[in-house]
């Protein structure tokens, strides 16, 4: 009878450590979900013709979003960079973006730190389009030296960008493609998409979703592969005219964002 008990006992003890791991630990599945928060930020640009009734994110991922149990909330990217306070409760930032200057570069520094902030208390950074603030007015000038701050933010998110750009078709082809992934409502096609800038994932877990090959020499672009499509454990990016085309979704809204949520 004592040792009967004595097993019921032990079996009593495994049961509460498995589920107090499971609710505890990071990796945890039952915790992994909502570790971060239920909310997600959604940035986008007025000046791009967008509202918080009328985005890009919403018409294509608010659904999603609410469907993993997530609360999107917007914010106008022109109204001012959003305060640290802002990001209490959320697990996620998404910004959509179709213009790449902001007014000036104390604006664009500020939103750079302000990413890379939230990365570094574990929130996901998801940006979708443009990334809104590669460059930055100066006077009547547009001046694109941010390239090593950005990457300052793009790091974290496990990958460089090393920019080599063309809108050449003839210099480009598609290495491979995950197409559940980036072909949802159409084919990609670099004919079409015409854009390249070279993104070189640099952490060992990041997943290329879509992998466009520079097929010229430049001297020190190395072998010319560019991730324009990419998911990781600190969030995802997709490029430009790789994500939407002619009102199409290229990219598959809930497949990119369950991976670059919930990574893990």
């Amino acid at each position: 009878m004592k040792l009967i008990y004595s097993k019921y006992i032990i079996i009593q003890v495994l049961v509460a450590c498995t589920l107090l791991f499971l609710f505890a630990s990071p990796t945890g599945h039952a915790n992994n979900r909502f570790q971060y928060g239920k909310k997600v930020l959604v940035l986008y640009k007025a000046k791009d013709g967008y509202s918080k009734s009328n985005n890009p994110v919403k018409w294509h991922f608010e659904k999603h979003l609410l469907s993993f149990g997530l609360t999107p909330g917007y914010h106008d990217f022109n109204d001012g960079i959003p305060d640290s306070s802002d990001l209490r409760g959320v697990r996620a930032i998404i910004s959509f973006y179709n213009s790449g200057v902001v007014k000036n570069k104390n604006k664009a520094l500020r939103y750079i730190k302000f990413l890379v902030n939230a990365s570094d208390r574990g929130i996901k950074i998801i940006i979708i389009n443009s990334f809104g603030a590669y460059g930055y007015k100066d006077g009547n000038k547009t001046r694109w030296d941010l390239a090593n701050t950005i990457n300052n933010l793009f790091n974290k998110i496990g990958f460089t960008l090393n920019g080599f750009w063309t809108n050449n078709p003839r210099k480009l082809k598609i290495l491979s493609k995950n197409r559940k992934m980036v072909e949802h409502q159409g084919i990609q096609n670099t004919d079409i998409s015409r854009h390249y800038q070279k993104i070189t994932p640099i952490l060992p877990d990041v997943k290329s979703h879509l992998i466009i090959k520079r097929t010229d020499y430049v001297k020190n672009m190395g072998s010319g592969n560019s991730s324009v499509i990419l998911t990781s454990p600190k969030g995802g990016f997709a490029l430009e005219s790789y994500v939407l085309r002619n009102n199409k979704l290229l990219l598959h809204p809930k497949r990119f964002l369950e991976d670059a949520i919930f990574f893990n």
